[in-house]
């Protein structure tokens, strides 16, 4: 009876804790801006020392230096 009583308490914690991740936002809609990393872009041009992208819903909307791009 123990047990089954401990499996209860341990499903009821999980549901709960999983219908609050599941009521957060999907994340920013807005912009957010990512700076100070070496970006490696993958069409074999050199990798960005010092670089920064801006993260616009969900999507990388510009890359460049840090500093030299701005948000859209």
């Amino acid at each position: 009876m123990r047990r089954l009583r401990i499996l209860v308490c341990c499903i009821a914690a999980a549901s709960a804790g999983s219908l609050a991740v599941h009521s957060q936002s999907r994340g920013p809609s807005g912009v957010v801006i990512y700076e100070g990393g070496r970006l490696i872009v993958g069409d074999g041009s050199a990798p960005i020392e010092g670089g920064a992208f801006v993260v616009q819903n969900g999507r990388i909307s510009a890359i460049g230096r840090q500093g030299s791009i701005a948000r859209r």
